[in-house]
């Protein structure tokens, strides 16, 4: 079988600029590059490159071409060393922000962290751009959430960007378990069936661009 790694393509070098004394390390995620240090691990993007391919099946489009046509890849950097080691980030005030921009294209995380930021690009770089109808249910679904005291001191009460990325990894059970009323990060709500209960528009959201499908484990 082919091997999902391999070094980085001297075609991503040139598109990006990339500074390949410490990128060394690709996989590719249905045309969404996933990058990473020249020591890391391989199945470390081979498993981030797994998890694309659930993330990455949204219904009715996926956004893919609008990902790559706004320059945006995915950065790994192994479990327990800086975000800031990657070229790009090095220097930024408060480090690298929690997923794409206009600005900053890329999707820099650890492994562990990594479904927050992708949810973080998935809305503000694609959907809101393809899919306008769906983004603006997620807006009134987080203005619903807002009037009935949802999802305060969790990150989830913060813009809509952090609505849905929170939500997100609540959808694909990711996200972890706080106390009830919040820790600042998160609160006691974990898996679908919890959403659905406690934040139903925001499960409809993500279920209609989802369709049931899980993460691999």
């Amino acid at each position: 079988m082919r091997p999902v790694a391999g070094p980085v393509p001297a075609r991503l070098v040139d598109r990006y600029g990339l500074d390949t004394r410490w990128y060394g390390r690709h996989a590719d995620a249905w045309g969404l590059p996933v990058l990473a240090p020249h020591h890391a691990g391989d199945a470390v993007l081979e498993r981030v490159r797994d998890r694309l391919g659930s993330l990455l099946r949204t219904h009715p489009r996926t956004p893919i071409a609008e990902l790559d046509r706004r320059d945006v890849r995915v950065v790994v950097v192994p479990d327990g060393e800086p975000v800031t080691a990657v070229p790009e980030a090095a220097g930024l005030p408060g480090g690298p922000p929690r997923g794409a921009t206009d600005t900053f294209p890329l999707i820099v995380s650890t492994e562990s962290g990594f479904v927050d930021g992708f949810g973080h690009t998935l809305h503000r770089m694609a959907l809101r751009h393809i899919a306008p109808a769906v983004s603006e249910e997620l807006a009134g679904a987080r203005r619903a959430a807002q009037r009935l005291g949802r999802w305060l001191n969790t990150r989830g009460g913060g813009d809509i960007d952090d609505y849905f990325a929170h939500g997100l990894q609540i959808y694909f059970d990711v996200a972890g378990r706080g106390p009830i009323g919040g820790d600042g990060v998160r609160n006691h709500i974990g898996g679908r069936n919890a959403l659905r209960a406690y934040d139903r528009p925001l499960h409809r959201v993500l279920d209609r661009l989802y369709q049931g499908v899980v993460l691999p484990r």
